[in-house]
């Protein structure tokens, strides 16, 4: 694009007009391709933006130019090698030296003076100690080749980190077959291979890849749903619900008037599904004078909902042999390709099956609005429940019951199909 635009305008393309341009693009937002991350992907960026970062293969680049030993310009002076806490920015102060001959000040007396100043050694040391920071990063971000751009001249750069500032004693030679550097007590071998290339490189075209591109638009278009919500789904083309056995047992709590059902229903399935009848009875009333005040449950007396806790542990004890329960236990499973995630809220193992039972806090009173409300609301969460449970524990005989906890009532969802 960069190319295009410089044939249209009439003027060389260069790569200092090519930063520009993009330059240009990022200022008016209007950069709108990502960066490359396949596998012919090139990245161009700073030592220090490289950091934490790996490729296959890494090119230093500009690891030739002089020593950055400057004393011109702001810098930070400190006085103490110790930072007090309570006075951060004591001992240490700015300096500000400006150049009166800009880059003309070599072979001047000032130039001399500089050489052998304390803030000029202090400056290099600084310097010094950068670019081995940056070094070592650049040259650990390879995974498998780091390669080094260089002339014929002598690699300064390695001479001034190996040898402390010093550029002229060089580190490599191509003669040598050792390196000075040492590993596990023996210094490392060099193995040299020497490829010679002509002065102009042949064009190499690369291979034509498939063309990565986007679909137009299918349109608006009705998608199954990935979750399945068993409320608003009915399952009637699998399975076919109707109401088995009804059981009901003492329930002798008593609400008083104007407290919100809904929240002392909640309240009650709470209390039942953490209450144990092994439990202390104090640390039972303890915990049924919680749930009574957590859920705004009036005057209702602890005892009375233990007591509740008693008749619904009795009951089940009386109608199920109960060989294990689970109290709120998560299922999820795949129906169709579909995910049913849920849980229930307690689960019976028994010599004769499964037995899935589900609280609710419908307040309607009257058996046939149970029947009812267990139908329409829990019919398909019963089925899919139930088909859970027998992949789940492998038992084929499963029964599906609706707890209506205000009532004390039992119902059976039977599903045929």
């Amino acid at each position: 694009q960069y190319e295009e635009a410089c044939n249209r305008m009439h003027s060389a393309a260069s790569l200092g007009g090519f930063l520009l341009w993009l330059a240009d693009l990022e200022n008016n937002q209007a950069d709108m391709q990502g960066s490359g991350e396949g596998a012919h992907a090139v990245n161009v960026l700073t030592y220090h933006r490289s950091k934490g970062l790996e490729w296959p293969i890494v090119i230093c680049h500009s690891l030739e130019g002089n020593l950055r030993a400057e004393v011109w310009g702001v810098d930070i002076i400190q006085e103490s090698e110790d930072i007090d806490l309570g006075n951060v920015l004591g001992n240490r102060w700015l300096r500000y030296w400006v150049n009166p001959y800009a880059d003309q000040i070599r072979s001047t007396s000032l130039d001399e003076k500089l050489e052998e100043s304390e803030a000029n050694r202090q400056a290099r040391e600084k310097a010094l100690r950068e670019e081995a920071r940056l070094l070592y990063v650049g040259l650990t971000r390879a995974r498998d080749y780091l390669v080094f751009p260089s002339r014929a001249s002598p690699a300064k750069w390695l001479n001034r980190v190996w040898h402390e500032g010093q550029e002229d004693l060089p580190t490599l030679s191509p003669d040598e077959r050792e390196s000075p550097w040492e590993w596990g007590g023996q210094f490392l071998k060099i193995e040299n291979e020497v490829f010679a290339y002509p002065r102009d490189f042949t064009h190499a075209e690369a291979p034509e890849e498939a063309i990565l591109f986007l679909e137009e638009r299918a349109g608006k278009q009705q998608h199954e749903l990935y979750d399945i919500d068993a409320a608003k789904e009915p399952f009637t083309q699998e399975a076919s619900a109707r109401i088995g056995d009804v059981f009901q047992y003492d329930n002798l709590l008593k609400l008083e008037e104007g407290i919100d059902l809904y929240a002392a229903a909640k309240g009650i399935k709470a209390f039942l599904a953490a209450d144990h009848s092994e439990y202390p009875v104090q640390e039972r009333l303890l915990l049924s004078e919680g749930m009574i005040g957590r859920f705004e449950m009036g005057d209702t007396a602890p005892r009375a909902l233990a007591l509740l806790g008693d008749a619904w542990a009795g009951f089940l004890g009386r109608q199920f042999d109960i060989g294990r329960a689970y109290r709120k236990y998560p299922i999820r499973y795949f129906h169709h390709g579909r995910l049913f995630a849920n849980v229930i809220d307690l689960l019976l193992e028994t010599p004769k099956g499964m037995v899935v039972i589900q609280h609710s806090g419908f307040a309607g009173g009257e058996l046939p609005k149970m029947k009812q409300r267990a139908l329409q609301n829990l019919g398909s969460w019963c089925y899919l429940s139930g088909c859970a449970v027998r992949e789940i524990f492998g038992r084929e005989e499963v029964r599906t019951f609706v707890h209506f906890v205000m009532s004390g009532t039992l119902v059976e969802v039977r599903l045929d199909g």
